[in-house]
């Protein structure tokens, strides 16, 4: 589902109303494995693409 939603949100050009998903699922990852799993890594890269994501637009239409 969240892979739904960064996909949507940055098709309508709302990048960062999938940040709050985001930060959730790796807060639930943390909660269910522990800091340390590998789930949370890869929660965390996702939040971290999706910021970088973010930085990207902003640039371009600063560009624009």
């Amino acid at each position: 589902p969240y892979i739904f939603v960064r996909f949507n949100s940055c098709f309508l050009g709302e990048i960062d109303k999938a940040v709050p998903l985001y930060e959730l699922a790796v807060e639930i990852r943390q909660k269910s494995f522990g800091p340390k799993h590998p789930s949370v890594a890869t929660a965390l890269v996702n939040l971290a693409v999706l910021y970088s994501q973010m930085v990207s637009s902003h640039i371009l239409t600063l560009y624009q």
